[in-house]
């Protein structure tokens, strides 16, 4: 129902989230395209279209970093910790 509240019924970080998977399955679909194409000027505009959905996750990505709306990155084991 269309209610008078200004307020959003989602928050950022869910709608940032949303838009980061977004984004990530349209670079993989641009580089599938890319390894796909055999025209020049369609490689031309995929590749050029990929660079710029790589640019935009950048920008999410630090907005995510900034509020703290992302944990640690991944990293390999302490190898030395797990032997104590």
């Amino acid at each position: 129902q269309v209610t008078a509240s200004t307020q959003s019924p989602l928050s950022d970080k869910l709608m940032l989230a949303h838009s980061s998977v977004v984004t990530a399955y349209s670079i993989a679909e641009g580089g599938f395209a890319l390894a796909q194409s055999t025209r020049k000027d369609i490689f031309a505009s995929f590749s050029r279209l990929v660079t710029e959905l790589i640019k935009h996750s950048k920008d999410g990505s630090d907005i995510m970093i900034e509020y703290g709306w992302v944990e640690r990155v991944p990293e390999a084991a302490d190898r030395k910790e797990l032997l104590q």
